[in-house]
């Protein structure tokens, strides 16, 4: 048997084959269960990660939480003992707590007693008193972080002979803004915490946290106790955030309650810091009196199962390392809960049991270790194309570039980050280019421990530069267990000027603006002069194109040159597909231009043929979303809308698109909740604050509508004026909504229309309409109610007629009957109950 590991006086103790006994792997440590020689007792190490050992961040931020816990001394906080920093070394001793946490119990049991419950609650909300005493928050309080320890003799609140302890101190954070030294700066920029239990001011990333975030966190865990599910879940990250911003709690949750328990509930889930106790003393004390009067918990109820020692994990060299599972996109077991009108996730995003449907990966931003900085336009191309490369293993989820590499240039743990990103793997690395030769060097990381499983280092001549990434793309595949398609395009060398050149113009185009599709679309052109048969690039350079005709309608309403554009685009794909019948890119480029004839068949059957060879593909999973909803098939269109954000949950302009979705469909609360959300992180944005409007004045929220349709005129901008004209018109404000319109006669023409439509003026509207428009920019005229008394007209028919539209309009319809009686039955079975 080996030497057990020692740390100074401390030493791990070992399994019986001799491993070291692993209690936990975090994102930026290890802990183990260890033998305090001084003190002779027993006690839990966490050791820094040996590959984080000279990271100066990770170690300031490991030592802020040894000293942030070490500071509070509760009976119901887990104590930290002491602290070694010697140079070479990093670890804290922490008092060991014998037990299991309270998500392994809730995992066994669902639901709690409402006694046990509150006596959970009122020892947790004890211990946050004693946290925000010291002038700490949090900030990640969960089921995983609290641990049950059984009491010898000794009657707990609630009737259980047990103790709470709040452990896991990692993202605590000082409320003294005296503190906040370049470590806190890096530790709080971007979304911390756990989504399920995250407050609203956490999801919306603000600053100024006080005590009362810790609380919001606890009137989840309380309702997951009492209820067997949080208050809030859906399919992604970015979903839950949103309705933890916007959405009141679900009636039917809180009518689940019972009477003593649901007004301490409502009070701890208000969307306001204010609305909730003012402390964790002032919620025990309330706890404190609403307890005596509850039924005690009898004692097989009390009886906690499997209390012993939390059962050692196999580390790195001495076993499969352990991986939590991953239930759904949020990281637990309630994808697919249905609340408050919100749609459970498709079957390939709620049942995840299958290995295929486990996994899941992120590609972040490779590092440019290159001697020229302006090769940074190489690293991340390399990293885009490994990211498309992995796209092509069936079964497995990819996540979007847009998301992916938000993360880059910031210090966060890899655990914190896959957790933003909903992935369970990530790939993480660095580039150097030197000459006409470049070494890649990756390694895939288990995102639940942070522990590499592999890694390697490649170094290639820079035509062979897709060979290389396909081979990575397979030893990634074999690690974890999948195959890669091997009907992908064969890979062959490319000319290392064009690929340059290519990757430039993959970097330029990135912003999405008018100018730098410009810019990338020059670079595409020079490279495909170098080599003309270089499919990549043809297929870049289509979606150029199409996304270059998309901006000079919107902004001139130039038909004909949207028109001659998307022409060439196609020929362009054709070309592309002729060369590599496997190039996506190209592939959804040829549908938007079939979309763009109107011939909607065709180009919803071309964007499936591409997601057939990339499932990973978030931009086609969000044309074929706009699609499918131009074509009267709303429904699967919200279902492919959804999977994108899943692809890319940090992109604002797909939650901008879903919340325009979730209007179309009448589900204005998730609507308002995803626009509150993307404003965030894009303040800027024209178009949210135009669908957050829009759900204000369809959720009856009359006054906020009409300011908020104020504020949009004010803004500048005509592509969105119709909402503010519908809104306006609507609430018997006439002469502002007309004035409102009068804006957009100088923008695009379907800005023009869409006023003209939102002001009830059927004639005007088929005038105006292009016939050669095909169905672009058109399904925002087929849901909305504000438009029934142009839908229902002749005239309106007609156009319908001209731009081959009747059935799309119809199946719309159809979809709007079956809901409002959907809506009707359900309004009058809870009239009845």
């Amino acid at each position: 048997m080996p030497p057990p590991l020692r740390f100074s006086h401390y030493r791990v103790l070992q399994q019986d084959d001799g491993s070291p006994w692993l209690l936990g792997i975090g994102a930026m440590g290890v802990t183990y269960k260890a033998f305090d020689e001084r003190l002779q007792l027993v006690v839990a190490l966490k050791v820094i990660a040996p590959g984080k050992l000279h990271d100066t961040t990770v170690q300031a931020l490991f030592l802020r939480e040894a000293r942030a816990a070490a500071r509070v001394r509760h009976s119901n906080v887990a104590s930290v003992l002491a602290l070694d920093d010697t140079p070479g070394q990093l670890f804290y001793a922490m008092e060991f707590v014998p037990g299991l946490t309270l998500q392994a119990l809730l995992q066994k049991r669902k639901r709690l007693p409402p006694a046990l419950a509150l006596g959970i609650a009122l020892q947790t909300a004890r211990g946050l008193e004693a946290i925000h005493r010291q002038g700490l928050i949090h900030r990640d309080l969960k089921p995983a972080n609290l641990m049950l320890m059984r009491l010898p003799d000794v009657a707990a609140p609630g009737g259980a002979t047990w103790e709470v302890k709040v452990i896991d101190f990692g993202l605590a954070r000082a409320l003294a803004s005296a503190e906040k030294d370049e470590t806190q700066v890096a530790q709080t920029q971007g979304f911390r915490g756990t989504a399920l239990y995250a407050s609203p001011e956490q999801c919306l990333e603000r600053g100024d946290l006080d005590g009362r975030a810790d609380l919001y966190s606890l009137g989840c865990i309380l309702c997951e106790m009492l209820l067997g599910r949080p208050p809030f879940s859906a399919a992604s990250l970015h979903e839950v955030m949103a309705m933890h911003i916007s959405n009141p709690v679900p009636i039917e949750v809180l009518d689940l309650v019972t009477e003593p328990l649901r007004p301490v509930l409502e009070k701890l889930l208000a969307k306001l810091p204010s609305d909730r106790p003012i402390s964790a003393a002032a919620l025990a004390r309330t706890l404190e009196q609403i307890l005596p009067g509850l039924e005690p918990v009898s004692a097989a109820a009390a009886e906690m199962p499997d209390l012993d020692e939390p059962a050692p994990l196999r580390g790195p060299g001495v076993g499969a390392i352990h991986h939590p599972p991953r239930f759904g996109a949020v990281g637990e077991d309630h994808a697919s809960t249905l609340v408050e009108g919100v749609e459970p996730p498709p079957a390939r995003l709620r049942a995840r049991s299958t290995q295929s449907q486990t996994k899941s990966i992120a590609v972040l931003a490779l590092a440019n270790l290159s001697s020229d900085r302006e090769h940074e336009y190489f690293s991340d191309g390399i990293s885009d194309e490994l990211l498309n490369a992995l796209s092509k293993i069936p079964g497995f989820r990819v996540a979007a570039r847009t998301s992916a590499f938000y993360f880059k240039g910031r210090t966060l743990p890899l655990a914190e980050i896959a957790q933003q990103l909903a992935v369970d793997y990530l790939v993480d690395g660095s580039v150097r280019r030197a000459g006409d030769r470049v070494r890649i060097s990756v390694q895939l990381v288990a995102a639940s421990d942070g522990f590499p499983i592999w890694s390697d280092t490649f170094e290639r001549e820079l035509r062979d530069v897709f060979a290389v990434q396909d081979e990575i793309a397979g030893i990634v595949a074999k690690n974890l267990q999948l195959k890669l398609d091997t009907t992908a395009g064969e890979a062959r060398s490319v000319d290392p000027e064009a690929f340059r050149f290519y990757l430039e113009g993959r970097q330029a185009i990135e912003p999405r603006s008018p100018e730098a599709v410009e810019r990338g679309e020059r670079l595409f052109r020079r490279a495909l002069e170098i080599e003309p048969a270089f499919p990549r690039a043809m297929g870049a350079l289509a979606n150029a194109m199409v996304l270059r005709a998309d901006f000079g309608f919107l902004q001139n309403g130039s038909w004909e040159t949207q028109n001659a554009l998307r022409w060439q685009a196609e020929q362009l794909a054709d070309a592309a597909i002729a060369l590599d019948p496997a190039e996506a890119e190209a592939i959804v480029s040829r549908g938007v231009a079939a979309w763009s004839r109107g011939n909607m068949p065709e180009a919803i059957r071309q964007v499936r043929a591409a997601l057939a060879l990339n499932p990973s593909n978030a931009p086609a999973h969000h044309i074929l979303a706009r699609a499918l909803g131009a074509n009267g098939e709303l429904d699967e269109a919200i279902q492919h809308i959804r999977q994108a954000l899943t692809l890319d949950p940090l992109s604002p302009r797909i939650a901008d698109n879903y919340a325009l979705a979730l209007n179309f469909a009448g589900r204005s609360a998730e609507a308002l909740a995803l626009a509150d959300l993307g404003l965030v992180r894009l303040p800027a944005d024209q178009q949210l604050p135009a669908w957050r409007a829009w759900a204000l004045s369809d959720l009856g929220r009359e006054a906020e509508a009409v300011e908020a349709a104020r504020e949009l005129v004010g803004r500048g901008g005509t592509w969105v004026f119709y909402i503010a004209c519908g809104i306006l018109q609507r609430a018997g404000f006439q002469a502002e909504a007309e004035e409102a319109a009068a804006y957009a006669q100088a923008g695009p023409v379907m800005s023009h229309v869409f006023c003209q439509a939102a002001l009830g003026r059927p004639e005007t509207v088929v005038n105006l309409v292009p016939r050669n428009l095909g169905a672009m920019f058109f399904e925002e005229l087929l849901y909305p109610a504000m438009w029934d008394s142009v839908r229902d007209s002749a005239a309106f028919r007609q156009l319908l007629a001209d731009l081959n539209l009747t059935e799309a309009n119809a199946r719309a319809q159809a979809w709007r009957a079956r809901k409002e009686l959907a809506l009707a039955q359900e309004t009058r079975a809870r009239g009845l109950s």
